[in-house]
């Protein structure tokens, strides 16, 4: 039977301690990402009827406005709106914390917005054309009460029929 010295036994047990504890830290250093919620810093719109979500029509990212919207006098067109985070990775917020104001900030008497409540999918709206015009949108994103992000102007461009 071999003999181990009480300092030989000592230095090994502080050893498998040490890289035990090096190991566990380092074992799931991103694990607070996980749990890291989304931020908007855009959004995407996209064509949708029935339930089949289409092309894009209009994007916000840093701040700058490409694609803008076309209804028809007297018709409605429906529309659902994700949001980009700093990755550029669409995603749709949590609807339990987030709500989604969608405001005709020009152009209140040329078009109309109608929002319906649905869980399986969240912020769809439809842009209703009243009469022949320009309109601009603009998207708020709610974060329990508080505007987490705000969109510039999107046009809206109501076509005669």
């Amino acid at each position: 039977m071999k003999n181990f010295s009480f300092l030989y036994i000592t230095r090994t047990i502080s050893i498998f301690l040490l890289t035990t504890l090096v190991f566990i830290s380092c074992d799931n250093s991103t694990s607070h990402d996980d749990d890291h919620e989304q931020e908007p810093v855009g959004l995407r719109v996209k064509q949708f009827d029935n339930n089949v979500t289409g092309t894009i029509v209009a994007e916000v990212q840093n701040g700058n406005v490409t694609g803008s919207f076309s209804v028809y006098n007297d018709s409605t067109s429906q529309f659902i709106t994700v949001f980009i985070d700093e990755d550029g990775e669409e995603f749709v917020p949590d609807i339990d914390e987030h709500t989604v104001d969608f405001t005709i900030s020009e152009g209140q008497n040329q078009a109309s917005i109608l929002v319906p409540f649905s869980e399986v999918a969240p912020y769809t709206f439809s842009i209703q054309g009243n009469n022949e015009g320009d309109a601009t949108i603009v998207f708020t994103l709610n974060h329990q009460g508080s505007a987490e992000f705000i969109s510039p102007g999107i046009s809206i461009q109501v076509l005669a029929m």
